[in-house]
């Protein structure tokens, strides 16, 4: 991933944002400053992101409210609160926050926060992007294994033969193994409609 965008959500008047702000600023860029009401427009939202949460001046029915609006998969969250009570707790279970800042906190407490959450975070991107790609093969796995049984049908070769077939003429014509098979599936479609 090359860049992830980082953001403060808070409300206007946080006590917190004077010691936030620079703290987050030091880690490389100036954290982008969201409101509670931007997380209603999907698309004032980036697909990606750490969220520092400012939770000092929510509430506990807010807190509630809008940590639906920030899935794991989509936001990594950091909470930050002037002190540590049960519902401080509470709102870390909520948001599943990979990381808390209670109050005072140094630049390089929110750096070293910053950058556990942000290692979590990643891996849980990579995960995310893993099982998509392995959702996508299961998918296609069908497909494959038809293409394989027509080459063994009409060339006479062995299954692993097939495969290795399917697969050199994918990375010869750069293009993914179920392309490849729905290419050969087509062809043989057509070759046994025109017999």
């Amino acid at each position: 991933m090359d860049h992830v965008e980082i953001c403060l959500l808070q409300k206007p008047g946080s006590s917190l944002r004077a010691a936030l702000m620079p703290c987050l600023a030091s880690f490389g860029e100036m954290p982008v400053v969201r409101q509670a009401e931007d997380l209603s427009e999907e698309e004032a939202l980036p697909s990606r992101a750490m969220l520092f949460w400012d939770i000092s001046l929510f509430t506990a029915h807010e807190i509630n409210d809008l940590s639906p609006s920030l899935p794991p998969e989509r936001f990594g969250v950091v909470l930050a609160a002037g002190s540590l009570d049960d519902e401080v707790i509470q709102a870390c279970r909520l948001t599943g926050a990979l990381g808390l800042l209670v109050e005072p906190f140094s630049a390089a407490q929110v750096r070293a926060t910053m950058e556990v959450a942000l290692a979590c975070q990643l891996r849980v991107w990579d995960l995310q992007d893993q099982l998509f790609s392995l959702r996508k093969e299961m998918e296609n796995r069908p497909l494959v294994e038809e293409a394989k049984r027509v080459i063994m049908e009409v060339s006479g070769m062995s299954e692993p033969e097939a495969m290795r077939m399917l697969q050199r003429y994918s990375r010869a014509h750069n293009q993914k193994l179920a392309d490849t098979a729905r290419k050969v599936l087509e062809a043989f479609r057509l070759m046994k409609n025109e017999i």
